[in-house]
């Protein structure tokens, strides 16, 4: 039986740099597939995990008191409808009184 001869430098070199990127290559592969995982996992964690305790505060101003600001077109609308969205039992899943909702004057403190 004969012994193997040793491995030069660059020998050592492209066996170390085939080694480095077979890595690189499994690595890229799997970190590829990890985010359907941990979406799928993430998503189920959502489902079956709900805070029971929740507390919000949605605020949308459309009106200004300055006349320099100009007046904005949805702001008060978008922010009632996030709080219809968050008290609906089929979605946002908030208590009713756990969500304060202040738009345009009543969102103004003077």
């Amino acid at each position: 039986m004969t012994k193997p001869e040793p491995l030069n430098n660059q020998s050592r070199l492209s066996s170390s740099f085939s080694r480095l990127a077979a890595f690189a290559l499994a690595l890229a592969f799997s970190l590829s597939t990890q985010p359907a995982v941990l979406a799928a996992k993430t998503a189920t964690a959502v489902q079956t995990a709900r805070v029971a305790d929740k507390w919000g505060v949605v605020i949308g101003v459309s009106q200004f008191a300055d006349p320099k600001v100009p007046q904005l077109r949805y702001s008060a609308k978008d922010a009632t409808d996030f709080y219809n969205y968050l008290i609906d039992p089929g979605s946002g899943h908030f208590s009713k009184d756990h969500v304060k909702l202040l738009v345009n004057e009543d969102a103004t403190k003077v």
